[in-house]
């Protein structure tokens, strides 16, 4: 089935949301130097028809994206990424997408931050929104962002898990994992739609990791829904430019990630 939307969607993706001009500090590990505005220019630039806004446990930047988006002609889905709390401290992130920003005015607060995964699915759910397992690997450990490819598992798995603590869709291609294989083959297991999302923090990463959407869709409620009915195929950007690439550095997390993206350009 051909996609109706050519040029897909990046449905994982961060933003400076307190300021247009102030670096957001995450954890003294990332730097987030991108405003919402520039997120929904960058989308439209890089030819998506969408882009989903997921910063870390905040909300405060949905407005602005939402209306940048009406400006530009681009989709904009509203979401959050949610820091969690899970065993021998671990904190796993899970993406919440399709959060109607009117529930959350002034909710900002009530995120559920640190609480242990099936808590925060079911709080997704309760919002009307969908939860998504977030660049899972193999090792969870001290203080890692990656949920555990076993408690993925668990998590998707309608024997073992009630349905309002269950995933949605899991994360099969990012920039930092590549196209991840074990992901992919939960998601078959259990029968779980297949997401991309770049995972951008900077300004020109936008767009190297995308999801086709092989439904009529021309609201992000509408795109909400096609990910449930799971006509989803998640893929890379061909077309890597080197601006794109020197947007990474060249140590630690960035050279993993130029790893990754070097062999997608082969």
């Amino acid at each position: 089935m051909k996609p109706t939307r050519e040029g897909g969607f990046d449905l994982h993706g961060h933003t400076a949301s307190t300021s247009t001009d102030k670096k957001e500090f995450w954890r003294r590990v990332d730097i987030v130097n991108m405003s919402p505005e520039q997120m929904v220019i960058d989308a439209k630039n890089a030819g998506l028809d969408g882009v989903a806004i997921t910063d870390h446990d905040t909300v405060r930047g949905l407005d602005r994206a939402l209306n940048a988006a009406a400006k530009e002609g681009v989709i904009v889905v509203p979401g959050v990424e949610i820091t969690a709390h899970d065993k021998n401290l671990n904190f796993p992130h899970i993406l919440c997408l399709g959060l109607d920003p009117d529930l959350m005015k002034g909710e900002d607060n009530k995120i559920p931050r640190f609480k242990n995964p099936e808590t925060v699915i079911k709080w997704i759910h309760d919002h009307g929104a969908i939860a998504v397992a977030t660049h899972p690997s193999q090792f969870g450990g001290k203080l890692r962002s990656n949920m555990t490819y076993d408690r993925v598992d668990e998590l998707s798995d309608k024997d073992k898990t009630h349905f309002s603590k269950l995933f949605d869709a899991i994360q099969t291609h990012n920039i930092q994992h590549g196209k991840n294989e074990i992901a992919s083959e939960i998601a078959d297991k259990h029968g779980i739609p297949k997401i991309g999302g770049s995972d951008f923090h900077l300004h020109g990463q936008v767009g190297i990791v995308r999801t086709k959407i092989f439904q009529q869709v021309e609201n992000w409620q509408g795109l909400i829904q096609a990910i449930r009915e799971g006509k989803t195929e998640p893929f890379f950007q061909q077309n890597i430019t080197e601006d794109m690439l020197g947007n990474f550095g060249k140590h630690g997390r960035g050279r993993i990630i130029l790893q990754n993206l070097s062999s997608l350009l082969v």
